[in-house]
């Protein structure tokens, strides 16, 4: 799992929401967020960015960073 993926996980849980209930509010698919979370897919592209950032009220600007962090430590 990546540092995106664990944030992501982490933001859900602690709002007591499924991934159904995520996929459904945010039109995000659960196949995707599950991806997501678990880094099998480890940045969404930037439309499912959006709608997360959306969905779960986070500033654009602060995902981004934490995509670009996942990117940096996947390389070393």
């Amino acid at each position: 799992m990546n540092d995106f993926g664990e944030r992501l996980k982490k933001i859900r849980k602690g709002r007591k929401l499924s991934l159904r209930q995520v996929a459904s509010a945010s039109g995000v698919s659960l196949g995707q967020l599950s991806d997501l979370e678990t880094g099998k897919q480890p940045n969404p592209q930037a439309d499912t960015l959006l709608k997360l950032c959306n969905f779960y009220g986070i500033q654009k600007g602060r995902a981004l960073e934490l995509i670009e962090k996942a990117n940096k430590a996947a390389d070393k």
